[in-house]
């Protein structure tokens, strides 16, 4: 009777749950912030994994020290057919990231990314800068978001080319 009910239960979280791994990469803390979630505090190298239910619609989002200003932010909606995902800098750049999908057997499931560190590229104008005095962000540059992060949504018109859709086993958010 045990043994079946931990085998119902292991299918229940297969059938119903997708893990979420974050992997944070850059040089300094950080803060993640993942809708209906605490915040995260996640030294360099630290990887969090997070079970989220199958029907989980929301943002994923970091930043260092201060969290003032705009951020990057992975956007997932889970379903049961079917997930749609983006990094998005619509708002504006922060820290580079990349959403990968994790699967075996769907080849046609693509990367969102984000990557290059727009913050050494920000014009002066551009800088958002927190209340420590720190360049925390970047935003009003379409221009160049285009052109260094050609796969991630810079403006909400681009959404319907941009969003991946894909039916995956996982999530990897790449941040920093």
């Amino acid at each position: 009777m045990i043994s079946q009910i931990l085998v119902s239960a292991l299918l229940i979280s297969t059938v119903y749950g997708v893990n979420v791994t974050v992997q944070h990469y850059g040089k300094e803390e950080i803060t993640v912030s993942i809708t209906g979630m605490e915040d995260i505090k996640m030294l360099p190298g630290a990887v969090q994994m997070v079970s989220m239910e199958e029907n989980w619609s929301g943002n994923i989002s970091a930043c260092s020290e201060v969290c003032d200003g705009p951020k990057t932010v992975a956007e997932l909606k889970l379903g049961a057919e079917q997930d749609q995902y983006v990094v998005s800098v619509v708002n504006g750049f922060n820290l580079p990231m990349k959403l990968i999908p994790e699967t075996h057997h769907e080849t046609h499931c693509k990367a969102s990314v984000c990557a290059a560190n727009v913050l050494k590229m920000c014009p002066e104008e551009n800088r958002v800068v927190d209340s420590l005095g720190n360049t925390a962000a970047c935003q009003g540059v379409p221009e160049l978001l285009k052109a260094v992060c050609p796969d991630a949504i810079v403006e909400e018109t681009e959404r319907i080319t941009k969003e991946q859709c894909c039916k995956a086993l996982g999530y990897l958010v790449l941040i920093g």
